[in-house]
């Protein structure tokens, strides 16, 4: 059975990313086991003795007491919204105490993680796309697909699936995966090769279509396309792709010591061009 990891913190934010995971969920037959692993307790000092200890304040009694309301919620409102006969996702609660990174593996070899579902603000400037710090260190420690739902974005089935790949590596999977993603909703599949060294002259151009058109066909996926970034485009990769296109949720597939530096980065000092107002799909290649 799939399964959703649904991480909160509990602000309006996880809320709007709470009900894309049950959209998601009943679109692809999978459960949602939600998580406020993000919430690390605060580290107090013990007195033990003549000396002290550090421990994690006691806060757990009233987080899964939240945790629990949040489910129910969920389930309330999936009960109210499905129709007799659908499938119903099971919903799980599992608070959690250890640092992100740790909790994020022990969910991950225990559950069968499909995607991990999480509310993040997404910018793009230059040709990266920015991310808060604890978005970056899910990423950084995860090795299962993150989906991170910006605020803004409309809880939809998605009509459209734009992929950032690198044509240089092995893509194969990760497509497979995605194209299974998008014949849920028999979603077109647009493949764009985001290059940090524009102008492209004609035979780099020819050399990018015939390795999209090869990367094309060993997915069995029928509404899949790629399309290159124009020379004469007068903005940066990033701001041609999302004002020049229309798409519901945006895909990177990228190795992991690559897709922080040339993609995804978690500060905010480059300035900001845009907000992404669209749910974005990270594939953490190894």
């Amino acid at each position: 059975m799939k399964t959703i990891l649904l991480l909160t913190d509990y602000t309006p934010a996880s809320a709007h990313a709470a009900q894309y995971a049950l959209r998601l969920a009943k679109r692809i037959n999978a459960n949602i086991i939600v998580s406020d692993s993000i919430l690390v307790p605060e580290r107090v000092l013990v007195p033990v003795g003549d000396a002290w200890r550090i421990e994690l304040e006691a806060e757990l009694p009233q987080a899964q007491d939240k945790l629990a309301a949040m489910c129910y919620g969920m389930e309330q409102h999936l009960i109210a919204g499905t129709f007799p006969g659908s499938f119903v996702p099971g919903i799980y609660c599992q608070s959690g105490t250890l640092p992100v990174a740790d909790a994020i593996n022990a969910l991950e070899e225990n559950n069968a993680v499909t995607f991990i579902v999480l509310a993040a603000n997404l910018y793009y400037g230059s040709n990266s796309i920015m991310a808060g710090e604890t978005c970056g260190k899910i990423l950084a420690s995860s090795r299962t697909p993150v989906i991170a739902v910006p605020e803004s974005a409309p809880v939809r089935v998605a009509e459209k699936y734009t992929c950032i790949t690198d044509i240089t590596n092995n893509n194969g999977p990760y497509l497979s995966r995605l194209a299974d993603l998008a014949s849920h909703s028999a979603a077109e599949l647009m493949l764009v090769n985001i290059n940090n060294g524009r102008p492209l002259d004609h035979e780099q151009e020819q050399a990018l279509k015939a390795l999209m058109k090869e990367m094309i066909n060993h997915v069995d996926y029928g509404r899949m396309y790629y399309r290159y970034i124009p020379n004469e485009a007068p903005e940066t990769d990033m701001e041609w792709l999302f004002k020049c296109n229309r798409f519901e949720a945006l895909a990177l597939i990228y190795p992991k010591k690559d897709l922080y530096k040339r993609i995804l980065r978690f500060d905010y000092q480059e300035r900001m061009v845009g907000n992404i107002d669209v749910p974005v799909l990270i594939f953490p290649a190894d």
